[in-house]
């Protein structure tokens, strides 16, 4: 019963702080392409991209999180 309350507060906590980030990227988003007059939505997207998967592998490889590696099966399931 502990171990099930425990897997469930995890649960609202992670969408919690995915609707937190969420929220938080759309603002610097928006201060950024109007504030400071940013020329270009299409790299401060590809930034954004970048910066992800540099979080999300870092995060791999202290493992903090686990995912699959790359592979063409991967790929094969996606698509």
């Amino acid at each position: 019963m502990e171990g099930e309350r425990v897997s469930v507060l995890k649960r609202i906590l992670a969408a919690l702080f995915y609707g937190f980030s969420s929220m938080l990227i759309v603002i610097i988003n928006k201060l950024v392409l109007t504030s400071y007059g940013f020329p270009s939505f299409q790299v401060l997207g590809l930034g954004q991209i970048v910066a992800s998967v540099l979080v999300l592998y870092a995060a791999k490889l202290t493992r903090i999180i686990t995912y699959p590696d790359m592979s063409m099966d991967t790929v094969r399931k996606v698509g």
